[in-house]
């Protein structure tokens, strides 16, 4: 099932719609607009959460190119809120990670994704804060607060989407996905493979010793 997604001209510095033969990468049965109510219910903030977002094949593909965590290709980040591993260039991504990539970035998904928050969503085919993200021994990220206006675009950031890639997580393992505002969170999401949150705000608790999370980010 092809799609439509922007591209840039190199000519005129435009973007431009354009139609690519990439296969749909979601489970064909998901609806935002069924979802729309449980987000807006949510609390202590707005979210959804959705198992096996992705088609098997998808999914699978995307978790095996995730790269090792002591790879070459991280960015690494140690500061007070977060220590991880992440990396957002486009250029490196391997096939099925790109096409996935070219997909959350093509004009129809953020209509769909619009029908959650209302209005209209511009995805960020910059992914500042997206991309593959990995926490591993001692890693962390703390509570805090996601940052409303981009950067470079100017644009309101309305939605986060989290999707965890691997798929050998265990349970028992904890690590698991908080929510809150200023207090300690009562409402955690398991971390499980091919699981997507879609997210107003976000808080992440520290992942358990001697594991590595694999987590695909995209911020609209």
């Amino acid at each position: 099932m092809p799609f439509g997604v922007l591209i840039p001209d190199g000519l005129t510095g435009r973007w431009l719609i354009t139609t690519l033969p990439i296969p749909y990468p979601l489970r064909p049965d998901i609806s935002f607009d069924q979802l729309a109510p449980e987000f807006q219910a949510a609390k202590p903030l707005h979210h959804v959460v959705i198992d096996n977002f992705l088609t098997d094949g998808a999914a699978l593909a995307v978790a095996a190119e995730f790269p090792a965590y002591n790879g070459p290709v991280w960015n690494e980040c140690n500061n007070a809120i977060e220590v991880k591993k992440a990396y957002n260039h486009w250029d490196k991504f391997p096939p099925a990670t790109y096409k996935l990539f070219t997909f959350l970035n093509s004009p129809g998904f953020p209509e769909q994704v619009a029908s959650l928050c209302g209005g209209k969503l511009h995805s960020d085919p910059g992914l500042h804060g997206g991309g593959w993200h990995s926490h591993g021994t001692g890693g962390k990220l703390n509570m805090h607060l996601e940052y409303s206006i981009h950067p470079k675009t100017g644009l309101e950031r309305r939605i986060n989407l989290i999707m965890y890639m691997k798929p050998e997580w265990r349970r028992e393992w904890g690590g698991a996905l908080g929510f809150g505002n200023t207090t300690p969170s009562t409402v955690d999401q398991e971390l499980l493979a091919n699981r997507l949150t879609a997210s107003s705000d976000l808080r992440r608790s520290l992942p358990p010793e001697h594991r590595t999370r694999k987590i695909v980010l995209a911020p609209a």
